[in-house]
């Protein structure tokens, strides 16, 4: 009986002894768990989930960018595109000076004027030039004077900053320079500002691309047989009607930022007040294109419209009120196989305006490039009125 009292004890012993160990073990497991669970946790990012693309027809800053190749001659490409370029992609990319390269678009030519402009008669005191690139870059050219040519600016150029006679352009007031001219006779003075465009060199490749401004929509205005603009219908006037099929980009006047809605609805002839930099002045609407019709650029139709004319300025940028003439010098450029025309739609001083007029078509002369401002780029594909009637 004490044996089997003493073989049961030690059975409860065992177990006691087992079921010990067994916690023990549990503890341990559970304690090593706890440890991690006092680890911070890592979030491992989704992988990125790409945005929704607005649906913008003909996707308008490609068709800048596109426009703005076969004006220069050279590649120039979407902000849009530049970011998501290749990483093995070693060619240089420079922003496009948008400003700079309307104003070398200008088209500018002599005015009929009361004395003619002899340069060599002019004092050839030595004076500075101010050199402006498309891609917002500045050189500061010394000792040239009136009888100094075109050539020997493009040397001084060259030097400074390695850029080869072949490859520079270089234009003052709408007018591209003759390599033979000296600067008087373009009226280059002290202070002046040229603006260089670079060709394309056959082993170097630099692409421009043109900034974000682009990519915001909201600032588009269609042009067909009618048109709507903050929610008024404005209706089939004599105007409007040559805007059919035009698609105009509004860009932004720091200082008109106010008067836009005033600016979009002028009719022809009709002016608006606008507070600048030089305080109030009164511009007026008007339209140009950098190409040829029937070999004649639109300085050259002009010119022949003001020779009745007589101003007290020897140079001027000629641009015209009316759509359809202006249409006439549109570039043609082809986007994705398509062809499309572009316009530049300006702001002109008018107190500073000459109008002219000839065969009832009007071209306007400004004195200097700093009278006409960029406000808009009307593009439109080639036949597109026809295609609306």
């Amino acid at each position: 009986m004490n044996e089997s009292k003493l073989l049961l004890l030690m059975c409860i012993a065992l177990c006691s002894s087992f079921l010990g160990l067994l916690v023990f073990v549990e503890i341990e497991q559970w304690s090593q768990y706890k440890e991690y669970d006092d680890v911070p946790v890592i979030e491992i990012p989704s992988p990125p989930v790409d945005e929704p693309k607005v649906n913008i027809p003909y996707d308008t800053a490609s068709l800048i960018a596109s426009a703005v190749s076969a004006m220069t001659k050279s590649l120039v490409v979407t902000y849009y595109d530049y970011l998501g370029r290749d990483q093995a992609d070693v060619r240089v990319y420079e922003q496009l000076d948008f400003n700079a390269f309307y104003k070398s678009r200008l088209v500018g030519g002599p005015v009929a004027t009361h004395v003619e402009n002899n340069s060599s008669s002019i004092p050839s005191s030595p004076y500075e030039v101010i050199v402006h690139t498309l891609t917002n870059q500045e050189l500061l050219i010394t000792e040239i004077n009136t009888r100094s040519t075109v050539y020997e600016l493009k040397r001084k150029i060259r030097d400074a900053k390695g850029v080869a006679l072949r490859l520079q352009q270089l234009i003052f007031n709408g007018r591209k320079l003759l390599n033979d001219e000296c600067l008087g006779s373009y009226d280059i003075k002290a202070g002046s500002i040229i603006y260089l465009e670079i060709h394309s060199q056959d082993d170097f490749e630099t692409i421009k691309f043109i900034n974000a401004d682009f990519t915001n929509f909201e600032r588009h205005i269609y042009f067909n047989k009618e048109f709507r603009s903050n929610g008024l219908t404005v209706m089939r006037d004599k105007v409007n009607k040559e805007l059919c099929g035009w698609r105009k980009i509004s860009l932004e006047l720091p200082h008109a930022q106010n008067d836009s809605d005033i600016i979009d609805n002028l009719n022809e002839g009709q002016e608006v007040e606008i507070h600048d930099s030089k305080g109030k002045r009164k511009w007026k609407i008007s339209y140009h294109g950098t190409e040829n019709f029937h070999h004649h650029s639109i300085a050259d139709d002009g010119y022949l419209a003001s020779r009745k004319y007589r101003f007290n300025f020897d140079q001027g940028i000629y641009t015209t009120p009316d759509i359809k003439v202006a249409s006439s010098y549109a570039k043609i450029f082809t986007h994705n196989g398509a062809k499309f025309q572009i316009l530049f739609q300006n702001l002109v001083d008018s107190e500073t305006l000459v109008e002219s007029k000839i065969h009832n078509n009007k071209y306007w002369i400004s004195p200097s490039e700093n009278d006409v401002t960029l406000y808009g780029i009307l593009i439109r594909k080639v036949d597109a009125c026809r295609l609306l009637r």
